[in-house]
C-alpha cells in the first residue's frame, strides 16, 4: 500500500511530538535530580550555619544570599533593612570564614 503525502506528514508530526515528549520527560527527570542535590546542599549549609557562632544579622544575610541567590549589597540592604556598610562588613567576615 502506497503512503500518501498526508500520511507521511502525519507520521513526521507524530515522530516530532514523540521526540519532544521524550525530551520533556528527560528534562523533568533531570530537574528532580537537581532539586534533590540542591536540597542536600541547602540542608548541609544550614546545619553548618547552626553549628557556627554567627550574629543574628550575619545569619539573616546568609539566608538572604542562599534563598535569593543575590550578593548585591543594595538588594540585601533593602530586603533586610540594614545599612549597606553593615552588609559590606558582614560579607567581608563571611568571605574570610567560609571556604
Amino acid at each position: 500500500m502506497k503512503q500518501s503525502k498526508s500520511d507521511y506528514k502525519i507520521e513526521q508530526i507524530y515522530n516530532l511530538l514523540a521526540d519532544i515528549d521524550q525530551k520533556i520527560s528527560e528534562i523533568e527527570e533531570e530537574k528532580k535530580i537537581l532539586l534533590c542535590i540542591r536540597n542536600l546542599v541547602m540542608q548541609q549549609t544550614s546545619e553548618k550555619l547552626r553549628t557556627q557562632e554567627k550574629t543574628h544579622n550575619e545569619k539573616r544575610v546568609l539566608h538572604f544570599i542562599l534563598n535569593e541567590r543575590s550578593m548585591d549589597i543594595e538588594d540585601i540592604s533593602k530586603a533586610l533593612n540594614l545599612q549597606e556598610s553593615i552588609i559590606r562588613g558582614i560579607l567581608a567576615l563571611l568571605k574570610d570564614e567560609l571556604p
